[in-house]
């Protein structure tokens, strides 16, 4: 078993260089079978923080041989997160990004994140307990955002598919996510991010399985007056689910006056437009 640890140790170090992703992706597939049933979390160090994974599910055995549930987006945070910013993680699910933010922010930063699900909340409070360092500049928020105040009920994608595991979990009731997690709080956007903080919004990520249209219509206001930058998954089927589409959600930032920018491998920014987005299935968009 340790040799495993070990070999998980190298993987993470590949996976950071280019072309690393194959290497990790073969480690992975040698010794993973070793992992994948073994029950309750694992703990992992990488660029000087502790992170806490169930190497049984999809998410947190990505993490493990990578470092990462997806490198893309990280290159993007290194290169955009700077000293003294104040961010907001929407979707905070076990606090990858919110390690990451409150790293590059520094202890000059603010990270404001929201996560609504008990049963994500209480790891993400457990990954922050291992990281007093990054906790300093945390503030966790146990609700969602929205563009009204409401109650709803949570539902988890099916036992045995890729996305079984609460950071996947919707509000939004299909055939095939259809396991209740219990109801949970959505809040006024613009209201709530108002009593977070007084201080500009200088970078907010928001990965809320398809409810990112209603967020950000919530915040409107706020995105005009501090226009952070914003770092989103738009994924064509969740959105879908809430009767809207990815062209909708880009045509509401291209409105604002936001660039967008499709994220590519290593990070590379690509050109992304409402009038192309309905053709990309789950993409993660950077808007400038």
């Amino acid at each position: 078993m340790k040799l495993v640890y070990f070999t998980g140790t190298v993987s993470r170090a590949f996976a950071q260089i280019p072309g690393g992703f194959y290497v990790a992706k073969l480690l992975k597939n040698l010794f993973h079978s070793g992992l994948k049933h073994q029950a309750g979390f694992t703990t992992y160090r990488s660029a000087g923080m502790t992170f806490r994974v169930e190497l049984s599910t999809n998410l947190g055995a990505k993490m493990f041989w990578r470092g990462a549930h997806s490198w893309p987006p990280i290159f993007v945070l290194q290169r955009y997160v700077k000293p003294g910013f104040t961010c907001v993680d929407l979707g905070a699910n076990q606090g990858e990004y919110t390690l990451w933010m409150s790293k590059l922010a520094g202890p000059g930063g603010e990270v404001h994140s929201f996560e609504p699900s008990s049963k994500m909340l209480e790891q993400l409070r457990a990954t922050l307990a291992l990281n007093s360092a990054q906790a300093q500049t945390v503030t966790v928020h146990p609700f969602g955002l929205s563009d009204a105040n409401a109650t709803v009920e949570l539902f988890l994608p099916q036992a045995g598919s890729a996305a079984h595991n609460e950071g996947a979990a919707t509000v939004f009731r299909t055939s095939t996510a259809d396991e209740s997690l219990g109801s949970i709080e959505l809040r006024n956007a613009g209201e709530a991010l108002q009593s977070a903080t007084a201080r500009k919004l200088d970078f907010i990520k928001i990965d809320i399985e398809g409810s990112e249209l209603r967020a950000l219509r919530g915040m409107r206001e706020r995105l005009e007056r501090d226009r952070p930058l914003i770092l989103i998954e738009i994924n064509r089927t969740a959105l879908e689910l809430a009767e809207t589409s990815p062209r909708e959600l880009a045509a509401f930032l291209t409105e604002l006056g936001y660039q967008l920018h499709l994220i590519g491998t290593r990070g590379r920014l690509m050109p992304y437009s409402a009038e192309r987005a309905n053709e990309f299935d789950d993409v993660n968009v950077l808007a400038i």
